[in-house]
């Protein structure tokens, strides 16, 4: 089954998964962003969701960056959902914090990951870990978690720049399941040998996200992987 798609391959933005590639292979950053934008931004409208999961760290930086510069209509009222928070030592709270500097504009739409929004959003927007987590839900812990606290691994706590032990509140692969579509963005060089394992089927939390929407029998669920195509060599574009 073919995955890959280059940036010359011309295709709607939200095509379902089981209908074609799910990986975005963009240019640069800057088609990475706009390539993720276009799509997210299809989704919510499409779904008509109410809310997106959103994550911190540097992958969605330039995203946040360039929504506080353009002030998207279609954020106006929606609820930002951060998937996951530090709530122990001394990084606790590190994860709003980065959000209130990043999203100063949206502010009061972010809900903290301690409470429930009702309904959950219909749409994800993740990051992934250099261990192959998305949010806080580590290789360690089962499959099925939707949401709890977390001990995060070593290497995640220095990925951190904490100290462990350190516990983490967060969703996991058994809420974003759920969710009608979920993109996961990789930009960054160190991401290259965890996004290749990914692509090649290696067990990790990432990955039964993947499957979970490659099995589902939901015709409008969508899946999508948006990475710099340097990332991907020398992966071969078919799987």
């Amino acid at each position: 089954m073919a995955i890959v798609r280059t940036h010359t391959e011309e295709r709607p933005a939200g095509r379902p998964t089981g209908d074609g590639p799910f990986v975005e292979a963009c240019r640069d950053l800057d088609d990475l962003l706009s390539r993720t934008e276009q799509w997210l931004f299809a989704e919510i409208e499409r779904t008509r969701t109410s809310a997106l999961f959103i994550p911190a760290g540097r992958t969605p930086l330039p995203l946040y960056r360039r929504w506080e510069a353009t002030r998207p209509p279609i954020l106006r009222d929606l609820q930002l959902c951060p998937v996951d928070e530090v709530v122990t030592g001394p990084g606790a709270g590190m994860f709003s914090r980065f959000l209130r500097e990043a999203l100063p504009s949206y502010t009061d739409a972010i809900v903290p990951v301690a409470d429930a929004p009702e309904p959950l959003p219909r749409v994800a927007l993740l990051g992934l870990g250099l261990n192959g987590h998305v949010a806080f839900h580590e290789p360690h812990v089962p499959r099925e978690f939707r949401k709890g606290i977390v001990d995060l691994e070593h290497a995640t706590c220095a990925e951190l720049g904490l100290d462990a032990p350190v516990q983490g509140l967060s969703y996991g692969v058994g809420t974003f399941g759920r969710c009608d579509s979920v993109a996961i963005v990789v930009s960054s060089e160190r991401k290259r040998v965890v996004l290749q394992r990914l692509l090649r089927g290696d067990v990790m939390p990432a990955r039964w996200l993947l499957d979970t929407f490659l099995g589902a029998d939901r015709p409008q669920s969508r899946f999508m992987i948006f990475a710099e195509a340097s990332l991907l060599s020398p992966l071969s574009a078919t799987m």
